[in-house]
């Protein structure tokens, strides 16, 4: 939003593949902002530079936010039905704040103004990181090695 970079945010904007083309001469061209197509290596590193996150609700997005336990605007997919319940899991935890499809369709200014009350309220931000970390499992793939180990031994 062009207002964000006005208050003096600076924007990365993963736009997508499919649509990058077709949306990238709508796009700010200011300093502050950056459109990418797709982000291959390194998401958590953006993540962590982050105040604030807007995402879509996918169950890998949200354990990389939970990793990097950063406060998050989720916008799960209105026609993945999983993204709804992932968003909903974190929102009834106090580990995000969501925002709808549907509920942008109808005001728009809806995910500014929820990002920047997460901009202004460093508690609520700090409430949401610390909800978020919870769901991060730096260990799962030794967990799941050791319950594979535990049934082939049985």
């Amino acid at each position: 939003a062009p207002e964000w970079l006005d208050r003096g945010y600076s924007v990365l904007h993963v736009v997508g593949k499919g649509a990058f083309e077709s949306v990238l001469p709508q796009l700010p061209t200011a300093d502050a902002y950056k459109a990418v197509p797709f982000v291959y290596d390194g998401m958590s590193m953006l993540y962590g530079a982050a105040d604030v996150v807007v995402s879509r609700a996918s169950a890998t997005s949200l354990q990389e936010l939970a990793a990097t336990a950063r406060a998050a605007v989720i916008i799960p997919n209105s026609s993945l039905g999983d993204q709804l319940e992932n968003a909903t899991t974190f929102v009834d935890a106090g580990a995000a704040t969501m925002v709808r499809d549907e509920q942008l369709g109808e005001n728009p200014e809806i995910l500014q103004r929820t990002v920047e009350e997460l901009i202004d309220d460093t508690k609520k931000r700090s409430s949401l990181e610390a909800s978020i970390a919870v769901f991060a499992k730096p260990q799962a793939a030794s967990d799941v090695a050791e319950l594979l180990l535990a049934a082939v031994k049985s």
